[in-house]
């Protein structure tokens, strides 16, 4: 908020009064203000960004809620919200998430917070009408984050037989409880070189 919006705020707060819009007089007002920020305002008052008085004001209890990506648990519960949400909002019968979807979607960091949940389920409403969300209701980027950990996972295995089978490839197909012409092909899908003698 600009400083000048940020003056007005600090005398509605010191007078408990305010100027309705297009009133000449001021009006008393009986508020608690609720404050919320993604900054850290101490920086933001050091930079001349944010008003100290307007600070010291505001920071009576300061109560810090950690990004999403730092209480995972609560993810089922905003999937539930969302899910309850828009099928009243879009009049849907989608019932919940499948366990595969909810892998997905506990892995993921959520850079975005909460609004990136809000928008992942919004794409998911597009495309599920009604039973469960299932992986292929969830956004691309989502998907493919989960094919190239599966493939990282896949491609340590692989290496990890060869060295313990010392580049052996047929004694790595047997570690990996698969033919030597697949480990052939995967070790090309994953660009794992053999050893030079």
């Amino acid at each position: 908020m600009s400083l000048a919006l940020q003056a007005k705020l600090l005398r509605a707060v010191e007078t408990g009064e305010i100027i309705p819009l297009g009133a000449i007089k001021a009006e008393k007002v009986d508020v608690r203000i609720l404050a919320a920020t993604n900054k850290n305002l101490i920086k933001e008052v050091e930079k001349g960004n944010f008003r100290e008085d307007l600070f010291y004001r505001l920071n009576v209890v300061n109560i810090k809620i950690p990004p999403l990506r730092e209480r995972k648990s609560d993810i089922p519960l905003f999937i539930d919200y969302f899910i309850n949400q828009f099928n009243i909002i879009q009049k849907k019968k989608v019932e919940g998430v499948s366990p595969e979807a909810l892998e997905i979607l506990l892995n993921h960091n959520y850079p975005g917070n909460i609004r990136e949940m809000r928008n992942i389920m919004e794409y998911v409403f597009i495309f599920c009408n009604e039973g469960q969300v299932w992986q292929k209701h969830l956004p691309e980027y989502l998907r493919a984050a989960v094919l190239s950990r599966r493939d990282r996972g896949e491609k340590e295995q692989i290496l990890d037989a060869l060295n313990k089978a010392r580049w052996s490839k047929t004694k790595a197909a047997e570690f990996l409880q698969v033919d030597r012409s697949t480990l052939w092909r995967k070790m090309k899908k994953y660009k794992i070189m053999e050893k030079n003698s």
